[in-house]
């Protein structure tokens, strides 16, 4: 992340448009997620249907009493025993497939009632999950990094700009110029559309008006970690710089 990839975006209309977007996402991973525990559920059953019946064939070819054949007729007695020989090792090959059906049932369930009950991030002082990102105002330090990340999430130009000051602020200005909203919204979420959440490493107070925040973005499968320089400007604070 640099001074000129952190980018303003949209306005209020943007704002609501991606705050409908996600509560509509939310629903239908929830619906789904409710249409797969479903469709486990009834896979548990049939396997258990399955393995019920076979148990029961088992027992019942197995405690079957053979009927004494003549001894003079010794070939069919001997294809008898073959022919329950082979349904039996069927038999005992299906129950095998149904036993092992049913483990990787339990397990797949077991993974999904994992994954709905995980628990969530919880924010602190240190530590931002992206569900926690909202606007702070800007009468701190960490009030006015959260408001900016907040500003370039949802694409709130007025909000980024506002949480700038300085030659940050020209900076920012002057790269935009000739482009559209929408361009600079697009911009600016995408500068933080695949973070997951930012912690808060280190806070250095330089003097009464001055402050260096040091955070770490974890984007899933990489960190990245960023100096922020923050100024006071009368009762509130700006962003100023990067590194």
């Amino acid at each position: 992340m640099n001074e000129k990839s952190f980018m303003p975006g949209l306005g209020g209309a943007v704002a609501l448009v991606a705050l409908a977007t996600g509560l509509t996402f939310q629903h239908q991973t929830h619906l789904k997620l409710r249409e797969e525990q479903k469709a486990l559920h009834q896979h548990l059953d049939r396997v258990t249907d399955l393995l019920a019946e076979n148990e029961r064939q088992a027992s019942l070819l197995a405690t079957v009493s053979l009927a004494p054949f003549p001894a003079s007729d010794p070939s069919a007695e001997l294809l008898r025993l073959r022919a329950e020989f082979r349904v039996l090792d069927q038999l005992t090959n299906e129950l095998e497939s149904a036993r092992s059906e049913n483990t990787q049932a339990h397990a797949a369930l077991d993974r999904y009632l994992a994954g709905e009950t995980a628990p969530q991030p919880v924010a602190t002082a240190d530590f931002w999950p992206r569900d926690s990102w909202s606007f702070a105002g800007f009468g701190s330090p960490d009030d006015a990094l959260r408001s900016s990340i907040w500003a370039s999430h949802n694409g709130n130009l007025k909000a980024v700009f506002d949480s700038t000051t300085g030659e940050f602020r020209q900076m920012i200005e002057k790269d935009l110029e000739g482009k559209s909203a929408d361009e600079a919204a697009i911009r600016a979420m995408d500068e933080v559309g695949n973070v997951k959440s930012v912690h808060v490493l280190s806070r250095d107070f330089q003097s009464d008006d001055t402050a260096v925040i040091t955070a770490e973005f974890d984007k899933g499968d990489q960190t990245n970690t960023t100096k922020f320089l923050l100024k006071k400007v009368g009762n509130q604070w700006k962003l100023a710089g990067m590194d």
